[in-house]
């Protein structure tokens, strides 16, 4: 059975918090490399969806086109 997606999370933070507090540096030094970090988290969800957008609009063209063909076929 696959680990449930809420308890990954959880054990992300942990990690990630655990990480962030063993390298003793200050908030200030943190905040910036967090702030960074979720820039590129949102650039990589923004592609992502549109990565999935295109699939799905190239997959719905295919398969009107699918049937486009079978009912030309059956006339």
């Amino acid at each position: 059975m696959n680990k449930p997606i809420q308890l990954i999370i959880a054990d992300f933070r942990k990690e990630l918090s655990n990480t962030i507090n063993d390298t003793y540096l200050p908030m200030v030094c943190i905040t910036p490399v967090v702030k960074d970090l979720y820039e590129q988290c949102v650039l990589i969800e923004k592609e992502q969806f549109r990565q999935a957008e295109e699939e799905y609009t190239q997959n719905i063209a295919e398969e009107n086109n699918i049937n486009s063909n079978q009912e030309k076929l059956e006339n």
